[in-house]
Parts: structure tokens; sequence; C-alpha cells
């Protein structure tokens, strides 16, 4: 085992262990459990395979997400994948509405969990996505205002620099101040803060779903033809 598996060994371990701390009850410390092995169902990977025959983690940025897949397991599997992506976002608050009244802090730490999952996942020897779908979901469920706030830093951050990737490190190293600024909330700070951390450990330009797949050109071609 190299020294990159061995961090992110660490840091999955690490995060587990602290995310079963934080929850009191026994039902919530199962959760956390529960929710990493949901969060680790590889979609992805399930869908482009079926419908394709593709193994997505050896084809275009490898990221085994919701981008990738569209562009090689095609809409039909990419739209199956946000759904799933998506419900886990959507399980954990049902849960934690049911069982903890909404309670915030339960909320963000399955979520977390889920996300753990899906980053590194169990059935996939560690191997996963980004986790950007349940963090957008997230956001757009639970703090409204801060998914508005990160899409416009987005844009202005893409038209300033011109480049997907350095795009995506700076609005994910802003993430916890645009959660703390539009919420006040510690527990959306550090949410925030780790999955920012998660992400930028993780990211390079190889798993830039934007720039591998020339999406800007593709786009551009797109508008041209509808215009001519």
């Amino acid at each position: 085992m190299n020294l990159r598996s061995l961090s992110k060994a660490a840091f999955l371990v690490v995060s587990i262990v602290t995310l079963i701390l934080i929850q009191n009850s026994v039902l919530g410390k199962m959760l956390v459990l529960v929710f990493y092995v949901y969060g680790s169902v590889p979609f992805a990977f399930i869908f482009t395979y079926l419908l394709k025959g593709e193994i997505i983690y050896n084809k275009g940025t490898r990221n085994v997400g919701v981008a990738n897949t569209f562009m090689i397991g095609g809409l039909p599997a990419g739209f199956l994948t946000v759904a799933g992506e998506s419900s886990k976002a959507v399980f954990p608050l049902i849960i934690t509405n049911f069982y903890f009244n909404g309670d915030l802090t339960t909320s963000l730490v399955l979520i977390f969990s889920a996300m753990l999952g899906t980053n590194f996942s169990i059935f996939l020897k560690g191997k996963g996505g980004m986790g950007t779908t349940i963090l957008l979901w997230t956001l757009g469920i639970l703090s409204p205002y801060s998914f508005l706030l990160f899409f416009a830093i987005s844009i202005l951050s893409f038209i300033a620099v011109k480049d997907s990737y350095r795009t995506s490190i700076i609005i994910h190293s802003l993430l916890p101040v645009v959660l703390f600024l539009t919420e006040r909330s510690i527990p959306f700070a550090i949410f925030g803060l780790a999955a920012s951390i998660m992400f930028i450990s993780k990211y390079n330009r190889s798993r830039d779903d934007f720039e591998q797949h020339n999406v800007k050109k593709k786009l551009r071609r797109l508008l041209w033809k509808k215009g001519t």
C-alpha cells in the first residue's frame, strides 16, 4: 500500500470514527455506517455497465460520477445516476426528519457519511466519484441561498480565470465561508470545510469532467448550430 492509499484510508477511518462519536444515540451511530454503505453504491458504475457495457472508471475522466456517466453511458444512464446520487442526500434528510425531528447536525452527519461512501466506495475498493451531486442537493434543500451564491461564484470564477479546474478549486475552497455567511451555523461551516478538504484532496486536472470531455467546445458547437 502506497502513501496515497494510506492517506485515503486514514482520512476515511478518522472521518467515520468522528461522525460516530458525534452521534449521541445508538441509532445515530448505526445510521452513520448505514449511509456510508449506501453512499458506496456506485450508481454511475452500475448504470453505465448495464446500459453500455462500459467500465466507467476505465473511461473518460475515470470519475465514477454523474458527468462522466452522461459522456460514457449516455443520457439514460446519466439521468438514472442523477436520481441515485440525489437519493444519497434526500434519504438521510427523510430519516432525520422522521427519527431526529430534523436535527441539522444529524442531517449533515448522515449526508457526509454518504459522501464518504461515494468518494471511497467499499464496492469499488476505495474508488469513487467526487460527491458533487450530493453536495448540490444538500445545499439546494437545506440552504437555498448558499446554493445560489455557490452557483454565482462558480460563474464569476470561471469568467475570471477561464479555467474549469481552477474554478472548481476556488469555489470549493470558499464553500465553508459561503455556508457560514449565509447560515451563521457552525455545523454548516464544519460540513463545508470537511466537504472542501475531501474534494480538493482528490481533485486534479485528469478528473475535470468539463475540461476532459471538451464541454466548452461542444456547447459552442451546439449554440453555433442553433444560430445558423
